[in-house]
């Protein structure tokens, strides 16, 4: 027992002590077994190594002789908390430091680091803050740190003081009946942030109870009965939304600016009453966001804009793109509403190569429904590859519409003057486009286009002839803003296929020509 308890001097701290004890223990009980006759047994149990073993000073243990069961109990001195005060006072000097550091430094437990930190904080034997909005506590034997812990301490206590008070306060004022953040400000004389402050506290506290429809409600109330606290619902604005609205359809946005919600809190209140049945969707489906709502069952339903698209679109052929663009619909249920008005009512028509061509087009016209021919890119086949805008062709293309303003001295002639400095009006008839750089400049063929000069007389030449004719500068009426340019490519006719019997030329359909 003296064996075990003896420290010869030494104070160490606890993990290590308990560690040379244990070795010390399984040492002695050979030597012992030996003294002892069989079945008699010398064994050395150490109290458990819990988070707060070592806060006391002290290594407990047990040494047991059984079967006789002869006990005796014993502890062997480690070091305090107070043994560590002047020794981490001298290692960290004045420099900030964190928990981990000190626990590493001395060996020691995370709870007992902890434990110890504090209590010297408590003590004013160090200073413990947090470092701008890190998360991370630090200390620091600083005196100045210190006196200045101390009286954030002092001021942190007249603060819960004055806080308890302002509760006392409103809790006479309001009662149990629910009040708002600005009735609060009002009340107390105190700045927005202030209040939401003291409401952010009191709730965590559980002194107050909310009631609103989710975080970010504006019309957010509170209240000290928890019977009134909780998720608001909607019921309470039916009525006057439907005074407000009568039978006619409003949108989200209008009930959203009447009740002064956010659009969540707007889409749940609709919501709501759509599940109750007070109310009634009109729309194109999930995802459209023309949608509207009406109390008037009658009013509600499917939107089928069929007959705007008709009058929108006319006989031409048009894009899932541009419909759903025009729409304001989601990809998904603009398809939807395609495929109903070609597969199941009939009056649509697709224009395309092949089952899921991602080219495909729509029209209303029946004519221009049908194959869309296509191999490859029948620009560039045809013979109808555009110059680049760098070349000495397209350089003087471009300067068809190089504006007199641009910087001087022009030089009409120079590509790198073009890429950098010139400035172009569109020369394409009654176009709007006006003093844009060479970023958005194209070049536009006119007054024929290369899909119009193709199926006229292009299917009938060399496909050298074509290129001839493609990059002279005669046949463009020179640049045109890109805007324009795209929306004039996605108009024009296609490229009609060449055969014998358009008498087109014999290099584009014999073996032989």
């Amino acid at each position: 027992m003296q064996r075990l308890q003896n420290t010869n001097g030494q104070l160490k701290n606890y993990n290590t002590t308990r560690i040379q004890k244990t070795a010390q223990a399984q040492q002695l009980k050979p030597g012992y077994d030996r003294r002892l006759k069989a079945p008699i047994k010398f064994n050395v149990y150490f109290e458990p190594n819990t988070a707060n073993a070592e806060l006391d000073g002290r290594l407990g243990f047990k040494v047991v002789i059984a079967p006789n069961t002869t006990e005796k109990s014993g502890s062997v001195p480690t070091k305090k908390r107070d043994d560590y005060l002047e020794p981490a006072r001298q290692f960290f000097e004045m420099r900030d430091f964190t928990r981990r550091e000190f626990q590493n430094q001395f060996e020691l437990k995370q709870s007992t680091a902890d434990s110890y930190l504090q209590q010297w904080a408590a003590q004013g034997e160090l200073a413990k803050y947090s470092s701008g909005t890190s998360k991370v506590t630090y200390y620091s034997f600083d005196q100045e740190k210190i006196q200045k812990a101390s009286s954030t301490q002092k001021s942190d206590s007249v603060f819960t003081q004055k806080l308890n008070d302002y509760l006392e306060q409103i809790r006479r004022v309001f009662e149990m009946r629910r009040f708002t953040r600005e009735e609060l400000q009002k009340e107390l004389n105190i700045e927005k942030s202030t209040a939401a402050r003291y409401l952010a506290i009191w709730l965590d506290e559980g002194q107050i109870h909310k009631y609103a429809t989710g975080s970010r409600d504006k019309g957010t109330q509170y209240t000290f009965d928890s019977e009134k606290g909780g998720e608001r619902d909607y019921s309470g604005y039916l009525e006057e939304a439907k005074q407000v609205f009568g039978m006619e359809r409003f949108t989200r946005s209008a009930l959203q600016k009447h009740f002064k919600f956010q659009e969540y809190q707007a889409l749940n209140c609709l919501n709501e009453w759509i599940n109750d049945l007070h109310l009634f969707k009109y729309s194109l489906g999930k995802s459209d966001s023309l949608t509207e709502y009406t109390f008037d069952e009658n009013k509600g339903g499917d939107r089928d804009c069929l007959e705007q698209a008709k009058i929108e679109f006319g006989m031409r052929r048009f894009k899932r793109a541009e419909f759903q663009k025009k729409f304001q619909l989601v990809e998904d249920t603009a398809l939807k509403r395609l495929n109903k008005w070609v597969d199941d009512d009939g009056v649509l028509f697709r224009y395309l190569s092949r089952q899921g061509d991602r080219f495909t087009q729509y029209t209303f016209d029946r004519n221009k429904g049908g194959i869309r021919e296509t191999t490859g890119d029948n620009r560039v086949i045809y013979g109808y590859k555009n110059p680049g805008k760098h070349t000495k062709v397209g350089v003087q293309i471009l300067s068809k519409g190089l504006r007199a303003d641009s910087p001087q001295p022009i030089q009409a002639t120079s590509a790198e003057y073009h890429k950098k400095m010139a400035r172009y009006d569109s020369k394409r008839p009654d176009s709007k486009y006006e003093n844009f750089g060479y970023e958005l400049a194209c070049l536009g063929h006119g007054p024929e286009g290369a899909s119009d000069h193709w199926n006229r007389i292009g299917h009938t030449q060399t496909k050298d002839q074509n290129m001839e004719w493609n990059n002279n500068p005669d046949n463009y009426w020179g640049p045109e803003h890109k805007v324009e340019s795209q929306a004039s490519s996605s108009k024009a006719d296609e490229f009609k296929p060449p055969s014998k019997e358009r008498d087109s030329h014999p290099s584009w359909w014999s073996k032989n020509p």
